[in-house]
């Protein structure tokens, strides 16, 4: 699992209006395509966004742009995603406070692809980054019946005190998805990547299985404290009962090598992980919103949070016959990463209403803080914002508030409205910020950059 790297900067001034909140990347500048699956990391003076297939970096005075390029520019020297269809995509991006560096993840969708890893040289991501390549090993599909290459979809990052945490779904651009239980596991030095070095790695190979498929995010780490941990469900069940937690301990190239457990827990057995059905916006056309899958994963000074959506039957919420109606529900559940049991598992659901694609961050007074898409049969795809205080009762959320309203119907014949949204603690205040895509046109989309200073008072 060497990784490939070199040094590269992109440096572009321009200047933008706004302060706060403001618009970030849009279908038509990002090269047309869709999803978004936009991600915002912040610092204390700069905030980058990456969505399919692009990045930009502002200065957060004044949101000054400096740096607007295609992500797969910035891998080309590797010759990473580099061709005509740019071959980059599900961007992942965190800022590491403890290292002072940026790390930007894309998945190269070539058949081998690779987990194509950018990380800054210094706290100033516009000035240079060092470049990795990892490419996963073959993996079982059922259909042919042998070892096939692959490249991890749905990828994931996760920045610990030591270590760099990868996962990535494994597929085949011809076979589709490889019959395996879980996602890759890649675990990285964190300290051979930010110095530019060759790096120390451990590669977790996902056992064969034609019944289990355990999508694994893995957690941010909001300053230092515990193992690297991943947080799936298994997607192949239409109504799956348990959440698994993965623990990796251990750091590549010390004497010891890293190790891998896993738990399983059971939350309520009457509120399943239910795949969800698509979402109702005014009009024709639904928004599809994938699976059950997790969607984003944290951890602060012991608080560990789990984001994901599934579909849910909403009190008092019958069509006209007296049915319960199926509707998409947000779903967030903390645990206690030492005794992997769970704390307490908390749903956002209303009346004729749908929630899809959370996504979370722990702030430095420990609050949760979530951004999420809402609409109805009554209301285009919104961008809202809740969370909830250490000190707030049990099981419960603060009302949902509008950061972002959608104002027409999304019909793109494409599909999905994405893979995920993105989220990130301040470091320079209490609150996070967000990045979430909103529908400009029938067939375009545009992405919100929001940040939240307290629960109850979003900006």
């Amino acid at each position: 699992m060497d990784g490939r790297w070199r040094s590269v900067a992109f440096v572009l001034a321009l200047l933008v209006a706004g302060c706060g909140s403001f618009a970030g990347l849009g279908e038509v500048e990002s090269g047309g395509y869709a999803p978004a699956d936009s991600v915002i990391a912040v610092s204390v003076d700069r905030i980058v966004q990456a969505v399919n297939v692009r990045t930009r970096i502002w200065a957060r005075a004044g949101q000054t742009l400096l740096a607007d390029f295609k992500t797969s520019d910035l891998f080309g020297g590797l010759m990473c995603g580099d061709d005509l269809a740019e071959g980059l995509s599900d961007p992942r991006v965190r800022f590491d406070e403890a290292s002072g560096r940026w790390f930007l993840l894309a998945t190269e969708t070539s058949t081998p692809g690779r987990w194509c890893l950018a990380v800054s040289q210094t706290s100033l991501p516009e000035r240079g980054w060092w470049l990795y390549a990892f490419e996963p090993a073959p993996a079982w599909f059922e259909y042919p019946g042998s070892d096939q290459p692959t490249f991890p979809d749905y990828p994931g990052l996760g920045v610990g005190p030591d270590t760099v945490l990868l996962t990535g779904n494994l597929a085949h651009g011809f076979f589709g998805l490889a019959s395996v239980e879980q996602s890759a596991v890649l675990l990285l030095n964190k300290h051979d990547l930010i110095d530019g070095k060759a790096v120390s790695t451990a590669y977790f190979h996902p056992a064969r299985s034609t019944q289990k498929l355990w999508l694994l995010q893995p957690s941010h780490h909001y300053g230092p404290g515990a193992e690297q941990i991943a947080a799936g469900v298994n997607v192949l069940t239409t109504q799956g009962t348990a959440l698994r937690i993965q623990v990796l301990r251990g750091v590549p190239g010390a004497p010891l090598p890293p190790t891998m457990l896993w738990e399983e827990l059971f939350p309520d057995p009457n509120v399943p992980f239910r795949n969800p059905p698509p979402a109702r916006q005014p009009g024709a056309g639904t928004i599809a919103v994938n699976d059950q899958r997790v969607l984003d994963v944290a951890y602060r000074a012991g608080q560990f949070w789990v984001a994901l959506h599934q579909g849910c039957y909403p009190p008092n919420d019958v069509d006209w016959d007296g049915n319960p109606v199926k509707r998409v529900c947000a779903r967030y559940l903390q645990v206690d990463p030492l005794s992997a049991t769970l704390v307490q598992d908390v749903r956002l659901r209303e009346r004729r209403q749908y929630f899809y694609f959370p996504a979370i961050a722990i702030d430095s007074q420990g609050n949760l803080l979530s951004s999420v898409n809402r609409s109805s049969e009554d209301e285009y795809v919104s961008v809202y914002l809740t969370g909830r205080r250490p000190t707030d009762a049990p099981g419960t959320l603060r009302p949902p508030r509008l950061l972002k309203a959608g104002s027409v119907g999304y019909e793109d014949p494409r599909g999905r409205w994405g893979d995920y949204s993105g989220a990130a603690a301040d470091p320079a205040a209490t609150g996070a910020w967000f990045s979430n895509q909103y529908p400009y046109g029938p067939t375009e989309w545009r992405t919100w950059n929001g940040t939240v200073h307290a629960v109850e008072y979003p900006q």
